[in-house]
């Protein structure tokens, strides 16, 4: 479970720096 939301913060992690 804990997998999964790491996951996620990772996916927005990601998005944020391919964004900036």
């Amino acid at each position: 479970m804990i997998k999964q939301h790491l996951e996620h913060i990772e996916k927005q992690a990601v998005t944020m720096h391919g964004h900036n």
